[in-house]
């Protein structure tokens, strides 16, 4: 059960803290509309860490990798989702939306491509 809560925490910590770092470095504000060109940086940017945000979900787990990176998604667009709930009308909502429908559903992708490594290590 707490390595369970552990790769879960872990696994959203690795999306939640290279999201807020890549805002903070950019010096945008992620509930503001931006440039297509950021908007594409920054959607490569988290595919790539929902994708390792699955992964490292499922690798602390050890096992039931599935349900781990799925967690991790669900907390993922939950929170986007929320953001949307209580900033009704307020800015832009490009980063939200590419959380619930983007990000999230990566994280599956992350648990996919561990359970690969797992089989082929044994």
């Amino acid at each position: 059960m707490l390595r369970s809560l552990a790769a879960i925490f872990l696994g959203y910590a690795v999306f939640a803290v290279s999201a807020g770092a890549l805002f903070t470095i950019s010096g945008y504000d992620p509930h503001s509309p931006a440039g297509a060109s950021f908007v594409i940086v920054a959607t490569a940017y988290g595919a790539c860490f929902g994708v390792a945000a699955g992964f490292v979900a499922a690798w602390v787990a050890g096992k039931a990798y599935f349900i781990h990176a799925f967690a991790v998604g669900c907390i993922i667009a939950l929170g986007a989702a929320i953001s949307l709930i209580v900033r009704p009308g307020e800015g832009a909502f490009w980063t939200q939306f590419l959380a619930m429908l983007l990000f999230a559903p990566l994280t599956l992708l992350g648990s996919h491509l561990r359970s690969r490594i797992a089989r082929h290590s044994h």
